[in-house]
């Protein structure tokens, strides 16, 4: 972010979450964006190329 000279991101976008052979636990990977988020660095927090169970697993640590 320094050197792109912005103090935020307004939305950091999650692709292909817990898809092999990529595969980061969803609750690890919310509990950062959260901390961002909470630190200011991030505005919002979305998700893409994910599926029902992956939707249900991310509501209720969002």
């Amino acid at each position: 972010m320094q050197r792109l000279g912005i103090d935020y991101i307004d939305i950091y976008m999650t692709h292909w979450q817990s898809v092999p052979p990529f595969f980061t636990p969803i609750a690890e990977t919310v509990a950062v964006l959260n901390e961002l988020k909470a630190e200011g660095k991030i505005r919002a927090i979305g998700a893409a190329n994910v599926d029902a169970d992956h939707i249900r697993e991310y509501l209720p640590i969002w």
